[in-house]
């Protein structure tokens, strides 16, 4: 059976790099970034066309032989839309497996400080990562704590946490 990996969290927390560390671990694997398919303007007349894109790749890679694990990242702090999601995906069976990233708030300053001075990210994001922290707290998932240097560890407590569910 198929495996459907979710990893959310707030802008910077850490989901794109663990991801993509995952997708290397535990191949055959594909990877979605899902912040890139929900960049739509205006967002609020676009958001149905842009989970369309979401839900149609999804299902485009569980219908794929030769890949077994598909890895979603997106910050989606919404339970009612990850059930959508999950309820439109219409392909082969598959485990869906729940990750929300997470940190105190000078571990997600000193990730974003750290994309900002690289040039991956805008400084304007701060507020906003930070003001959306807490609301990933009450999603129905497995929570990880991410530090500044653990991105290796998560990881493996992901594969770890497949391997008993």
């Amino acid at each position: 059976m198929k495996n459907l990996i979710l990893i959310t969290g707030t802008i910077g927390v850490g989901k794109s790099n663990i991801s993509l560390l995952l997708a290397r671990m535990i191949e055959p694997a594909a990877y979605l970034d899902g912040d890139w398919c929900w960049q739509v303007y205006p967002k609020e007349e676009n958001q149905m066309a842009a989970l369309d894109s979401v839900v149609s790749v999804l299902n485009n890679y569980l219908k794929q032989d030769g890949i077994d694990n598909i890895i979603l990242d997106w910050t989606i702090h919404d339970e009612e839309l990850i059930n959508t999601l999950v309820a439109r995906l219409d392909s082969a069976p598959f485990k869906l497996h729940k990750f929300c990233l997470t940190c105190d708030e000078d571990v997600l300053r000193s990730r974003l400080v750290y994309d900002i001075t690289a040039g991956r990210r805008d400084a304007s994001v701060v507020a906003d990562s930070l003001m959306k922290l807490p609301l990933f707290a009450a999603l129905n998932c497995q929570h990880i704590q991410v530090t500044v240097e653990n991105d290796l560890d998560v990881v493996h407590q992901i594969i770890d946490a497949m391997k008993l569910a």
